[in-house]
């Protein structure tokens, strides 16, 4: 896994939305940005795109952050950056709002 990147949207009209968002290379060597967007009161729905190279996909994820932050989602940083042990980069479900089930 390249990067991973989880953001929560505490707005009034978007409240309690969790949106992540990562690349990785799949066991054929393709590079697939994986998204996954739900909410308290969404079921989850997991998004996988294939994309040309992990230029391309660093390039798509650069724009997909900056769009979630443009809608007001604010970005976990400790989940983000992987701050202490490897396990912390996969969330569990207190960290996505009840959203993902792992």
């Amino acid at each position: 896994m390249i990067a991973y990147h989880h953001f929560v949207n505490h707005t009034p009209e978007r409240a309690g939305r969790v949106y992540s968002l990562w690349l990785q290379q799949d066991l054929f060597g393709n590079w697939t940005l994986v998204r996954i967007r739900g909410g308290r009161q969404r079921e989850p729905v997991l998004h996988s795109q294939v994309v040309e190279s992990r230029e391309a996909g660093e390039k798509l994820v650069a724009q997909l952050v900056k769009v979630r932050l443009r809608h007001g989602y604010v970005e976990n940083t400790k989940m983000s950056t992987g701050e202490g042990n490897d396990n912390e980069l996969i969330p569990d479900q207190k960290d996505v709002a009840g959203v993902l089930s792992i």
